[in-house]
């Protein structure tokens, strides 16, 4: 084998058979004694293959049985290896899966077909390749008998199935002239991750989770029908059961993993704004679906109050079959500012007259949630997982798939340099500064060197979507130094941000685009260069959508930021994994409320004087003198210490501030300036 493996724990697929759509419980082959026989006599059952047509069950005429092909190996003289094979109620373990459960399948009991990568690799110790046994990666076929399909169109496959994915495809093709043309590829599975597998309940009457249903879109049958299950790749295998081939008109409503969602997992409450709404949608049946609407609710987690719903109908009155509406936006914007702190979550769901015939209702639902986070309490306990109180996050996983882009992405002469971070949006600035960033890295490849995280302040001025060079400006860094015995691949690292400015805390802007970057330069490229991969973590949700949507005041929402260099355009375009799916990379913001230096008074030659004094008015006057202009607080409490009233003014020095204080009781205040450099206090007295 020519590839790293994870060692996992799995269960492996054991036993069923193929049924008619009478639930008469037959094996698809018969029981042998040898158990491990590939051969292809041992699927030539003639009496049990079922094509189900307006309840016609008889088999067809001439049926020749089901067979098996291997049609590819890593090894060629062993290709003929790669065949599926027949098992009843127990599987040989390959090297990296242990235990084993029967397919969740109604007629799970009598066997069922099976494709084991794993186990024809490594015949359980990776490396020994025995008498019939082959290297992947492998492609075989299982094949149908002819059926007579005269008359049906867009034909349905329905069938059970438990797959397990490492670099693998799966999917289906059909023939109408008994097998010497083939359609093109009816995908399945595309969208299991590496190291996963499809759901298989544990109890194996509950089916649901392992029914598919594929259209195929275009057939149109004749008396020399076939369909066949092809699996081609590296790992770990795929089980079928309970094949049905269906002249059926079926609906289909699928909603898109392409939809737009808040645009942080984890947000300061200061900092919500208005969240708009959008989707692809697609009719994956092969009937069409009438007056379609797209859903949208939001609900408190904690109360189940339902705090947001909105819907579109914008779509034609027929939404066709294997047909595909993108980038339906919601009328109503969700008006976020003001949720208390908490988890809210939330749905997107198509709905039509015939939902209730669709035939996989689980997907025409998708969830999200978020978290509002409290800033100025950083025990309120909505810490994000494994990194402490980090209030501005778009990932909240504990686990990281460590990647990186591939070697053409530099030219053969670049350094492999890179920047990767998170984008972020300050709406209430004047008030807030950005105090530390974290991020997850693989670092031993860089132990005993300095890393740099980053903050870019980021005006897209020609509103292309990308971060070009002149359109953004470093405002905030921070290093660490990797520790020369850094052995660890995925690990934390914290950076305090300073002002490149002042080198003091980095005060933000109001509503104002921030890259939260970390930033990686590496040497010339030698035979080996030194590469620092980033930390990315495997999430639920792809941000991507928040692309096409657009706030209150215009702005798009972007997601995940990729460059190479300083002086090199940046992409907000996203990144991908492997496996198809989608990451996030671990770099998270902290922001907290502004502080400024209360250490210190201010020295004489600065003044300040409140009046009139005492005050029995709605409103007094604090008249300040600063030697040195300076961004200031005024600041107003109670001789008992209660907090009444703060402002927060830029470049103050020479001003009267006027105060509302119609609210106070009668009592003794002080008024108080707060500056960089230190602090200056008045009382004075309310006497209304």
């Amino acid at each position: 084998m020519k590839k790293i493996f994870t060692k996992v724990l799995m269960a492996v697929v054991l036993v069923t058979s193929f049924a008619t759509l009478s639930n008469a419980q037959r094996q698809i082959w018969p029981v042998t004694t040898d158990t491990n026989s590939v051969k292809a006599g041992q699927f030539a059952d003639s009496s049990t293959i079922y094509w189900s047509r307006t309840g016609a069950l008889t088999p067809p005429a001439g049926h020749k049985g089901w067979v098996t092909k291997g049609i590819a190996s890593d090894d060629p003289a062993k290709k003929d290896s790669a065949r599926w094979v027949w098992k009843r109620n127990s599987v040989p373990t390959g090297a990296y899966y242990t235990s084993t459960r029967p397919i969740g399948s109604p007629s799970y009991a009598n066997g069922c077909a099976l494709f084991n990568s794993d186990l024809l690799d490594t015949k359980g110790i990776a490396g020994n390749f025995g008498a019939g046994e082959s290297p992947s990666p492998h492609k075989g076929e299982l094949i149908s008998p002819v059926m007579d399909a005269t008359g049906a169109t867009d034909i349905v496959v329905q069938f059970h199935q438990y797959y397990r994915q490492f670099q693998s495809a799966t999917y289906i093709q059909y023939s109408v002239d008994s097998g010497a043309t083939w359609s093109s590829n009816f995908t399945l599975n595309s969208t299991i991750a590496v190291n996963s597998s499809t759901l298989n309940p544990v109890v194996p009457t509950n089916t649901d989770s392992t029914l598919m249903r594929v259209t195929l879109f275009g057939s149109t049958g004749t008396n020399k029908f076939m369909i066949k299950f092809v699996f081609d790749g590296d790992f770990y295998f795929w089980c079928v059961d309970d094949v049905k081939v269906l002249d059926w008109k079926l609906y289909d409503m699928q909603m898109s993993t392409f939809y737009a969602l808040p645009p942080n997992l984890y947000v300061p409450k200061e900092q919500l704004e208005p969240m708009r709404f959008l989707a692809d949608v697609t009719n994956k049946g092969n009937k069409a679906m009438n007056n379609v609407k797209l859903i949208v609710k939001v609900w408190n987690n904690t109360t189940k109050e339902l705090i947001y719903a909105d819907s579109t109908s914008q779509y034609p009155t027929s939404f066709k079959a294997d047909t595909t509406y993108e980038n339906r936006l919601l009328p109503k914007s969700f008006n976020t500012v003001g949720l208390a702190p908490g988890t809210y979550v939330g749905s997107y769901r198509i709905k039509g007259d015939s939902s209730a015939l669709d035939i996989n209702p689980a997907n025409d639902t998708v969830r999200f949630a978020f978290v509002v986070t409290d800033m100025t309490v950083p025990t309120s306990g909505l810490a994000v997982t494994g990194v402490g109180n980090f209030n501005y996050t778009k990932e909240n996983a504990t686990s990281f798939s460590m990647t990186r882009n591939a070697d053409s992405y530099w030219t053969a002469t670049e350094p492999k340099s890179w920047r990767v971070g998170n984008y972020y949006r300050i709406v209430t600035g004047k008030t807030t500064q950005i105090s530390t960033m974290a991020a997850v890295l693989n670092a031993n490849a860089a132990a005993g060197r300095t890393l740099t995280a980053t903050v870019y302040e980021w005006k897209d001025a020609n509103n292309d979507g990308a971060v070009q060079a002149t359109e953004r400006t470093l405002v905030a860094y921070a290093d660490t130094l990797v520790p020369a015995t850094q052995s660890t691949s995925a690990a934390w690292f914290f950076f305090r941000m300073k002002d490149l400015t002042t080198n003091l805390a980095f005060r933000t802007k109001d509503t104002t685009h921030y890259l939260a970057m970390i930033e990686f330069d590496a040497p010339t490229p030698a035979a080996t260069p030194l590469y620092l991969t980033a930390g990315f973590s495997r999430g639920a949700y792809d941000y991507q959508g928040m692309r096409y949507v657009t706030d209150s005041v215009g702005a798009a929402r972007y997601t995940i930021i990729l460059g190479k260099t300083t002086d090199s355009d940046w992409s907000t375009a996203g990144y991908g994994g492997s496996d198809g799916g989608t990451i996030t990379p671990a770099v998270r913001l902290n922001i907290l409320p502004f502080r400024v230096n209360t250490n210190d008074l201010l020295s004489e030659d600065n003044k300040m004087d409140v009046f009139p004094n005492p005050v029995g008015a709605d409103f007094v006057n604090i008249q300040v003198d600063l030697a040195k202009q300076s961004d200031a607080a005024i600041r107003v409490m109670s001789v008992e210490g209660r907090f009444m009233a703060e402002q927060v003014i830029d470049a103050l020095d020479n001003q009267v501030i006027r105060l509302d204080i119609k609210d106070y009781p009668a009592g003794t205040y002080i008024a108080q300036i707060l500056t960089a450099d230190g602090i200056m206090s008045r009382r004075f007295v309310v006497t209304k």
